[in-house]
């Protein structure tokens, strides 16, 4: 897939810091779940599927700092 979207967008070397991304977008989505875990916690989450949602705050937040760190983070 990476692959098919460097080339579509004319990026003929691939993307530099991959796992820079990779571990900006698994932490942004870990503070939107972490934001719907509040929201089960208080009673005000709209959505059923909510409380399985917030259980996966942890387990992006671990795998972000998994690629982070290959990106140079300490």
């Amino acid at each position: 897939y990476i692959q098919m979207y460097c080339e579509r967008t004319n990026r003929p070397n691939g993307i530099e810091n991959l796992d820079f991304y990779f571990s900006y977008n698994f932490f942004r989505l870990a503070g939107i779940l972490q934001g719907i875990a509040g929201r089960v916690r208080d009673g005000t989450a709209s959505s059923e599927h909510a409380k399985q949602m917030a259980a996966n705050v942890r387990p992006l937040a671990e795998e972000a700092w998994v690629y982070a760190q290959r990106a140079g983070a300490k």
